[in-house]
């Protein structure tokens, strides 16, 4: 599977609640895995097709209102040994901008907060060319030169 992320995931346990939109069935409370500006990681109990759409009620710590946000299922794969249970990629489709903002400054200050250890593995180089900027300090582009 293709890598298609735009932004860093930070494994983060939050609780979230699910409504198949097209349905509005409300389903049983999920918990993320992990969860970026873009999209989050969520145990289901439940087999979603491929672009099914969900409303999703994510709780951040330290606040009491959760960020609202529709996704689409983007991929779904059984959890081994596991009955019922299922790794479900979501990726946000329209989210308020006050809980937008909201989101992303979690995840941000988490990954600044976050040992190595706690950033989704996918992102290694990433954090590895932070590193190197963060030692070396900003590179600067070369001056013009005129003949």
């Amino acid at each position: 599977m293709k890598n298609r992320r735009q932004y860093q995931r930070i494994a983060s346990h939050l609780g979230v609640k699910y409504t198949i939109m097209t349905k509005g069935i409300v389903e049983a409370p999920a918990s993320s895995e992990n969860i970026s500006q873009s999209g989050i990681m969520v145990t289901l109990q439940d087999f979603f097709a491929t672009g099914t759409r969900l409303l999703l009620e994510i709780s951040l710590p330290d606040h009491s209102n959760p960020v609202m946000a529709s996704g689409d299922v983007v991929w779904q794969k059984r959890i081994d040994g596991e009955p019922c249970s299922y790794a479900t990629g979501i990726e946000y489709v329209k989210v308020a901008e006050d809980d937008a903002s909201r989101l992303s400054r979690y995840v941000v200050e988490a990954l600044e907060e976050a040992p190595g250890d706690n950033r989704d593995k996918d992102n290694g180089f990433l954090g590895f060319l932070k590193s190197l900027l963060n030692r070396f300090g900003k590179i600067k582009p070369p001056s013009k030169s005129h003949p």
